[in-house]
């Protein structure tokens, strides 16, 4: 009833009555939001501050927090607030399920907060999976984002699937085809989040990655992956090349079998 009091006021009324609820009710998770959306900016992250010293183990205000910072335009803070959300909630012993974060994700994408939904996808994707159903998974993950219309959030599977399976060319079919059908609307609603957002926390060579799967798309109506191919070959012959100099370090007196530059008998000068 109280909340229903509250939304009757005018927007500085309503301030005031929330300041004071919260004071009175400081574990009710609705006032503090609804107390941050008629803040100023830099008033709402003070209390969403708050709130999160008040109820360490609710994960909504720290998603808030990171749309928040997603609608002024500090994409790198969102990344870090839903990083640090999963340690924080870990550390209080808040076990949130897999499935919940995907909801989260999905959520924050309808919700116009694409770089928000991404991050929550990056932390939670790999949660409770065993190492030989991850592939499996990520890529029902992904399409069940698009049966739902969640593009942001299937590109966000796809890229980390690519940062695990580099060399699986499945994954990176499914990428292309993904960037082709799906890219116009992708460049409108988070060019910006995608192109430094998924990439922030990869290994150096992601923004390559993302280049490939984009060229891997064909504009004339067909997925052409001569990129793709080259990711996976690169990917194997890195494979072979650790392998050589690992039984160089062990045999150095034998010739190792396709290295260049071999003396006579097949040894190395």
């Amino acid at each position: 009833m109280r909340q229903a009091a509250i939304d009757l006021e005018p927007p500085d009324d309503a301030r005031l009555m929330l300041g004071r609820a919260v004071e009175c009710v400081p574990h009710s998770v609705d006032m503090w939001l609804a107390l941050a959306r008629l803040e100023t900016y830099q008033n709402a992250r003070k209390v969403l501050n708050k709130a999160r010293e008040t109820i360490p183990t609710e994960p909504q205000i720290w998603i808030t927090a990171a749309k928040l910072e997603e609608a002024h335009g500090n994409l790198g803070v969102v990344d870090k607030i839903i990083e640090k959300a999963v340690k924080s909630l870990a550390l209080h012993s808040v076990v949130m399920e897999r499935e919940l974060w995907l909801k989260e994700a999905e959520a924050a994408e309808k919700g116009e907060a694409a770089r928000t939904a991404q991050a929550i996808i990056r932390e939670c994707i790999a949660s409770n999976l065993e190492e030989e159903d991850r592939k499996r998974i990520w890529m029902e993950d992904a399409e069940s984002f698009v049966a739902r219309g969640c593009h942001e959030c299937a590109r966000a599977v796809y890229m980390h699937a690519l940062e695990v399976f580099p060399t699986k060319k499945s994954v990176w079919v499914r990428a292309a085809q993904h960037e082709k059908a799906h890219r116009p609307r992708l460049d409108k609603t988070g060019r910006h989040a995608i192109s430094s957002g998924l990439t922030r926390r990869a290994r150096p060579d992601a923004g390559a990655r993302h280049r490939r799967v984009a060229r891997c798309a064909s504009s004339e109506g067909r997925v052409v992956l001569p990129e793709c191919a080259g990711a996976v070959a690169h990917g194997r012959q890195g494979k072979m090349a650790c392998g050589r100099r690992r039984l160089r370090a062990q045999h150095p007196e034998r010739g190792v079998p396709g290295e260049s530059g071999r003396g006579a008998g097949g040894r190395l000068p």
